[in-house]
This record gives structure tokens, sequence and C-alpha cells, in this order.
């Protein structure tokens, strides 16, 4: 038996704790954690703040104390919740940073990256509405470096964001339609028997983007967005759960 879905959520905000105001990001992964483990899930929550990690230099940065820590909760898990502020229209240095250094592979110094094949549910503040594609750089870097299993289709409505759940190409082999070509050329490059387990639902078609007009107090979480960290917490859940115990891709060019 494969036990209890594993899941991994990264809290990358570098905003101290004893600063006003608090980190929203860091606010929405510890509301995410604690959902996922009443839903059954284990989850480790690590938080950047608690336990920080160098800048990415390629060389020592991996010699650094937590930096096992941080690797080992990613390959292990079953699936990623990562949030992450947004700053000058691009996600924090500090989600880049971690992800450079865990996801580094380097054959002489016995490095493998973590993150290959993850399914990635994204966690995402900003301050203003405007700012919800500013993961998109990001995103297409994991999909495209380490095959993670993410989703960039959404809709905006008025302030508010609501993301349309797209379908896949029967020809990818997965039933539905009317996919990106790059998120169906991606499906199509997983091996048959990760298809033969994701079938309908292969990506999580739910992240969440939240400003501060989208809690009603500290840590507490508004009716949208408390609806839309429940969707996004239960697709990636559903997700990790029905991809979990394959067989992960290596580094290639």
């Amino acid at each position: 038996m494969l036990g209890r879905v594993r899941l991994t959520v990264l809290s990358t905000s570098p905003n101290p704790e004893s600063r006003s105001p608090e980190s929203r990001s860091g606010w929405m992964a510890e509301w995410a954690a604690d959902h996922l483990r009443a839903r059954g899930a284990a989850v480790t929550l690590l938080d950047l703040r608690r336990d920080p990690l160098p800048p990415f230099d390629n060389a020592a940065c991996s010699d650094h104390p937590n930096f096992a820590l941080y690797h080992r909760a990613v390959a292990q898990a079953d699936g990623i919740f990562l949030a992450a502020p947004v700053y000058n229209w691009g996600l924090g240095s500090g989600a880049k940073s971690l992800i450079e250094l865990t996801g580094s592979t380097d054959a002489a110094r016995g490095l493998s990256s973590a993150w290959f094949d993850q399914p990635v549910s994204l966690l995402i503040s900003g301050g203003l509405d405007h700012g919800y594609l500013s993961y998109g750089a990001l995103a297409l870097g994991l999909m495209t470096d380490f095959r993670c299993v993410m989703r960039l289709r959404k809709r905006v409505w008025g302030s508010k964001l609501f993301f349309r759940a797209g379908r896949v190409e029967e020809k990818a082999g997965l039933g539905g339609a009317d996919l990106p070509s790059c998120e169906a050329g991606h499906i199509r490059a997983l091996s048959s028997d990760v298809r033969s387990k994701a079938q309908a639902r292969t990506i999580n078609p739910h992240f969440a983007y939240a400003t501060s007009a989208h809690w009603e107090a500290p840590g507490v979480p508004g009716e949208w967005l408390r609806a839309r960290l429940g969707q996004v917490c239960g697709r990636g859940l559903d997700l990790s759960a029905r991809l979990r115990g394959r067989e992960r891709s290596v580094w290639e060019v």
C-alpha cells in the first residue's frame, strides 16, 4: 500500500514575521497545510523565514545545512504547493532561488533535481489584480526543465480571478479537448504508464492569486479566497494521489 498522500507546502516569502503586514503568501501556505492535513494528507510545511536557504551560487550553496531538508521534502513528496509573493511583476527571489538550489543536477557533485515530474500547485500573493500572470515564466521553467505537471490557462472576471477547467485533446490519449499546444505537447511526452494513471485529470486547473482585498483579517481569507484555496488544495491533492508512485524523469537537454 502507498499509504497517505505526502505533500510539501513551501512558503517562500522573505518577509519576516515581526513586520507588519505579515506575509500573505505565508498565510496561504499555512491555510493550505491545515486544509490538506484535515483531508488526510501527510503534510510537510517549510518556510524560508524559519528555515532559510542561501542564495543560489551553483557551488557552496548545496553545502548549507538546510539544503538536504528542502531537497528531501521536494523529492519525496507526491505533490508540491508553492506559495510565493509577487515583486516587480515576477515571483519573489526566494521561490526562484529555492527551485534553482533543489533543482540542480550535477553528476560531479552527486546532485540530482528534486523537481522532476512533480505536480505543482501555486499559491500566489500580489499587490494588484493586474499581476496575476507574474508566475508565468517560473511555471514555464518548471514544466520544460523538470516536466512538472501544471496549468496556465485562466479567465478573469471583474476584479477577481476565476479559472476555466480545460480538458485534454483526444489525440493525447486522455479524453476531452482544447488545451494550449504547450500543455498538449507536454502530456503527449508523458510515458504511457503515466497516461494510464492520469486519464482525465492530468493537470491542475486551479491556482490561487490573491491581493490584500481578498483577506477579511490577518490569516483569515475572505469568502471567495477561501473557496478558491479549497479548490486548489482539493485538485492538487487529487492530482498528487493519481500520479504518485510513477517512474521519475532524469535531466536531459
